[in-house]
């Protein structure tokens, strides 16, 4: 399908240099949002974050903002815990916020900036492209000295449910084709051909989904430019002026693919993520599957 959003597209801006946080450090509150899982790495972020950080940056635990009642690895938590966690960070709902993350994929930050879009921020979020190295490079300083907990701060979320997609609207989504389901997974795990890393999950995808695997749209610590960002979408066969419904494994990597599509200006409505993703869907036998050939 032919697009005209590749070519009228306005970015809006929401992932940033190094070079332009600089100047603007003092304004901007920054948070560290590193995270993987543990089946592809042991690092430990937080200590990582204790040992160096960007100067005056708090830890966003992408586990720890979660709801810890469910078996899923990190659901959205409730408007309440979000607030309380948030406003420890020190950030109220009109802050300017710049997250960043040591992991050269996005999943983490791309994460925590579709978090700040569902609980309705009204500062600007913005994503730095790179991480320690780039913003070292820059000139920037680390702090390398113990970090020190913010002064708290009262944190008013407004809940935008059109963020978020829950699995009975995936159930909808997939039976009818209201929205294209985008998965962010790589090809193997979408086509069925290798197990799963979550053991209790079947192997394949949601029925009717296309597949651009998040580790496509960023190179070098970077995502890669919104023309490139469009084509690796539109060549998966997916239709930049339709709804489009963003999966994965956790809800992490998916997150890359809305903060993607947003930043190029994306026209088609929200880029929604289903937040079961597929450690919900395919750990359920009831739901039906998809395996082979994209």
């Amino acid at each position: 399908t032919q697009s005209t959003w590749g070519k009228s597209f306005m970015s809006r801006s929401v992932l940033v240099t190094c070079d332009w946080l600089l100047p603007r450090r003092s304004s901007v509150k920054v948070l560290d949002a590193s995270w993987l899982p543990s089946f592809a790495s042991n690092r430990n972020f937080h200590e990582e974050f204790k040992a160096a950080r960007i100067v005056g940056s708090q830890f966003f635990d992408i586990l720890d903002i979660a709801d810890k009642t469910t078996h899923l690895p990190h659901p959205v938590p409730s408007v309440t815990e979000f607030e309380t966690k948030v406003g420890a960070l020190g950030v109220n709902e009109m802050d300017d916020v710049c997250v960043y993350d040591n992991t050269g994929a996005f999943m983490c930050s791309a994460r925590a900036w579709w978090l700040f879009q569902l609980f309705g921020h009204r500062g600007s979020i913005y994503v730095l492209q790179g991480g320690i190295s780039h913003w070292q490079a820059a000139g920037g300083a680390l702090d390398t000295t113990l970090p020190r907990p913010a002064q708290p701060v009262s944190y008013k979320a407004q809940f935008h449910p059109e963020w978020i997609v829950s699995l009975a609207q995936m159930k909808e989504i997939a039976a009818n084709q209201t929205s294209q389901i985008v998965d962010a997974r790589s090809r193997d795990r979408c086509m069925g051909v290798v197990p799963e890393p979550r053991p209790d999950c079947r192997s394949g995808r949601i029925p009717n989904s296309f597949c651009v695997p998040f580790t496509e749209l960023s190179e070098n610590a970077a995502i890669i430019p919104s023309s490139r960002v469009h084509n690796k979408f539109t060549s998966a066969g997916v239709d930049l002026n339709k709804p489009i419904v963003v999966t994965c494994g956790s809800g992490s990597s998916a997150a890359v693919l809305s903060l993607s599509l947003w930043d190029s200006g994306y026209t088609g409505g929200v880029p929604a993520l289903y937040d079961g993703s597929w450690a919900e869907w395919g750990a359920d036998a009831s739901l039906p599957i998809q395996t082979g050939a994209l």
